[in-house]
């Protein structure tokens, strides 16, 4: 369980909390075969920091609980850890095969105001500077601890903690894995001298701006959870899928058809094509039917025509009473 520390209120609802050293469970490493010294500067056992956020005053001091994870840390990783004075000079113990000096480069958090999610998140950026016995700086190692943690109802201060606790402890893990993989420990191991006699000069890196309030600003970019590497063949399969998305789709292929559905369309095809036939001969048939009618019309109709004449050339008859007969004289008319 992780261990809260102390909460301070400041006045205009200002927050300031000091952070207690996180449990760490004993881990499952070989202590690397090294005699080494930490120095711990002024500024990063007093280091706080400060900045106003959404009209509060927010206050993180992580430097006395830093120096005490640290000596546990040195203490798992190393056969021999003691605390020195200096490590820029050359040091008294020339039993020693290093020294490290730590520092805090940037602390940042989001709460869950700033991200519109239900958590906290903290991110630690960490320098440590290697020096040989002799005060000459062989080596510099950066690493990032990130912590996150659920948001407490209406507490701001329980959830920050828990959340810096879980960025310490995630930076204290790194270090014990990594360390003996870098360059650094593989000289130790082999015997070398951790700076060349004809080296140039290495200068550390200016100190950050420590125990000073830190501005916030919109480039920093806070990450809850560690950075974690996607293996190579789910990398290849992405890649393979991206490169068949940028293919045309293949045109879809036409089904095969069986013998049986091969008559059947056949069958169909020729039923078709008999229907069309028999469409074209009835529509002869019909215009030819037409023709013979118009012709017969014609005939009938000179027919017609033909008899009218001779019936108006004949004398009318009556069926009673027989042909008419030509139109008697007037009375009285001279005979």
């Amino acid at each position: 369980m992780l261990a809260l520390a102390p909460v301070l209120l400041t006045g205009c609802g200002g927050v300031a909390v000091t952070p207690l050293v996180p449990d760490m469970p004993k881990p499952l490493i070989v202590q690397f075969p090294a005699d080494v010294g930490v120095h711990y500067a002024d500024d990063f056992r007093g280091y706080v920091h400060k900045e106003e956020r959404w009209g509060s005053k927010w206050q993180v001091a992580l430097g006395a609980s830093h120096v005490k994870l640290i000596d546990r840390v040195m203490n798992m990783a190393f056969r021999h850890f003691e605390p020195v004075g200096e490590a820029k000079s050359p040091q008294p113990n020339q039993l020693l095969d290093l020294v490290i000096e730590p520092h805090i480069e940037r602390y940042s958090f989001i709460t869950p105001r700033d991200s519109g999610g239900d958590f906290f998140a903290v991110t630690i950026k960490y320098r440590l500077d290697v020096y040989a016995p002799d005060g000459r700086l062989a080596d510099t190692l950066n690493f990032t601890g990130y912590g996150g943690a659920p948001a407490a109802g209406l507490s701001t201060a329980k959830p920050l903690i828990a959340a810096t606790q879980a960025a310490m402890r995630d930076a204290a893990a790194k270090f014990l894995v990594q360390f003996p993989e870098q360059k650094v420990a593989h000289r130790l191991r082999a015997g070398e001298p951790l700076v060349e006699e004809n080296a140039p000069a290495q200068v550390a890196a200016a100190d950050s701006q420590d125990a000073q309030e830190t501005p916030r600003t919109e480039e920093v970019r806070i990450e809850a959870v560690p950075i974690v590497d996607v293996p190579e063949d789910e990398t290849a399969g992405a890649k393979q899928e991206e490169k068949n998305a940028d293919k045309p789709p293949a045109p879809a292929e036409t089904p095969k058809e069986t013998p049986k559905e091969e008559a059947k369309e056949e069958a169909k095809t020729e039923k078709e094509g008999k229907e069309e036939k028999e469409e074209e001969t009835g529509e002869k048939t019909g215009e030819k039917n037409k023709e013979n009618n118009e012709e017969k019309k014609e005939d009938k109709k000179e027919d017609s025509g033909a008899r009218s004449q001779e019936q108006k050339n004949q004398p009318m008859t009556s069926a009673v009473h027989g042909p008419a007969t030509a139109p008697r004289a007037p009375i009285g008319a001279a005979k």
